[in-house]
């Protein structure tokens, strides 16, 4: 019975489907925590607490948990902060997912019968949630997040955590390589800044004040209400075809607008999107058809969830990365139905070679090539095949590796640490190496990575 429900917590974990809070942050701690017998323990700490450990021998029965139902459902309120998110070093949505997971697990055991997640989503709203929280109980007004990079490999990232951690609650510090990320709530942000200067140089500050949020959001939940809400929102004309587009980037995200996208998802490498925010963006979208973009590995399976829990005709296609997006949108035609242009759709996005050019956070070796911190790199296709000393130079090397005589469009866009004179030398520069192919320069603005480029 243990093993069972542990294996559907993990599956959970792992997917990101919207059990847990939309929270890069929280997903990061999630990965780096799942191990088995971590998971384990905590839940079988939670089980012993809540009474609901079976007996010996009945493993396989139900009746060490039917009539004990009760008590896990009343304790979960007053101790589930307590025994889940104190464990786990994450915030309550993670907490709240594995109750649900409890209590999914002890329905279908005692029922025989599967809870119907498009009536569980349906039933569930963000006003329940903000309303049974009262703000004088916020004992921590501010949600304090920012990146600290780092001045050197042996700054004392640990000293910081414990210093910091009498100052506030939900903490989070993650240490990677060259930055670390920190997130806590507290009513002293100074104080913790003050901290993590020692550290390093400070970067994408940001303080919220929750006990300000939370009584705007319940003053306008109650002006406006449910109903109300929705009357207030614009009408958007209806048509036979919409797009979801996820994408990280102004200038990607425009690139999609112009060729069709109704709704942006901003995510990428570092902040996939929840189920949630997927299915919101499809419903938002009046269509009879939406077709949905992940342009990430990643976000597939989120988006293949939140297609199974619409009520709307939705199509995922299955893009790994911006350049397989823009081609598909390119590739759409009215005129034709949903099937013929998923299958163009699909096939045009499947004819695009995709590269990056980025650096790298550590040190390894991959291939029998030797990779330090800091170093620029080319990916193509996820593999990593080119090391250089400069952006421009990684650019080159890996559109020569990319291109073959079936190619004839190199689309390159480049990402907000370029400058637009950088970006249009090194597109002189490739047109100068490859003067039968049509370059195409676009500015992406995308995090992370200097250039992502498409062969065509």
């Amino acid at each position: 019975m243990l093993e069972g429900v542990l294996v559907v917590v993990l599956v959970a974990q792992a997917g990101g489907g919207g059990l847990v809070d939309d929270d890069r942050r929280v997903r990061v701690q999630l990965q780096s925590g799942s191990r088995a017998e971590g998971a384990h323990a905590a839940l079988a700490g939670l089980l012993d607490r809540f009474g609901l450990a079976l007996a010996e021998g009945q493993q396989h029965q139900v009746t060490g948990l039917e009539d004990r139902a009760d008590a896990l459902r009343d304790a979960v309120g007053r101790h589930l902060v307590d025994v889940v998110v104190e464990e786990a070093g994450v915030v309550d949505a993670g907490g709240a997912g594995l109750v649900k997971i409890l209590e999914g697990a002890y329905h279908a055991l005692s029922t025989g019968t599967l809870v119907d997640l498009k009536e569980a989503v349906k039933n569930t709203t963000s006003a329940t949630a903000q309303a049974a929280i009262d703000t004088e109980n916020i004992k921590f007004a501010y949600c304090t997040e920012f990146i600290i990079d780092k001045k050197s490999t042996k700054v004392n990232v640990k000293r910081f955590s414990e210093v910091i951690d009498p100052k506030g609650d939900c903490k989070l510090v993650i240490d990677d390589d060259e930055i670390v990320k920190v997130h806590i709530h507290t009513n002293n942000p100074g104080f913790v800044l003050e901290e993590a200067l020692k550290l390093g140089s400070l970067s994408r500050i940001k303080i919220d004040n929750m006990k300000l949020q939370h009584t705007t959001i319940l003053e306008s939940e109650t002006a406006l209400g449910g109903a109300a809400a929705e009357q207030a929102a614009p009408a958007k004309p209806h048509k036979p075809y919409g797009f979801v587009c996820v994408t990280a980037g102004s200038g990607l995200a425009d690139i999609f607008r112009d060729y069709g996208a109704d709704e942006i998802i901003e995510g990428g490498q570092t902040m996939n999107p929840s189920t949630d925010d997927i299915l919101k963006a499809v419903e938002s979208v009046n269509a009879d058809c939406v077709f949905v973009l992940p342009n990430n590995k990643n976000i597939i399976l989120a988006a293949n969830q939140a297609a199974d829990l619409c009520q709307r005709d939705v199509i995922v296609l299955p893009s790994k990365t911006a350049p397989q997006g823009i081609a598909a949108m390119m590739a759409f035609l009215p005129h034709l139905d949903k099937e013929q242009n998923t299958q163009a759709m699909t096939a045009a996005l499947e004819n695009v070679k995709t590269g990056q050019v980025t650096y790298a956070v550590r040190d390894t070796s991959i291939s029998g090539k030797e990779i330090k911190t800091g170093d620029i790199i080319g990916i193509s296709d996820g593999e990593i095949c080119s090391v250089a000393d400069s952006p421009d130079e990684a650019l080159y090397d890996l559109i020569s590796r990319m291109i073959d005589e079936n190619s004839e469009v190199i689309s390159v866009y480049y990402g907000e640490d370029v400058t637009d004179a950088q970006a249009q030398a090194a597109a002189d520069r490739l047109e100068e190496l490859y003067p039968d192919y049509d370059v195409l320069l676009q500015a992406g603005r995308q995090p992370l990575y200097y250039y992502i480029i498409s062969v065509e």
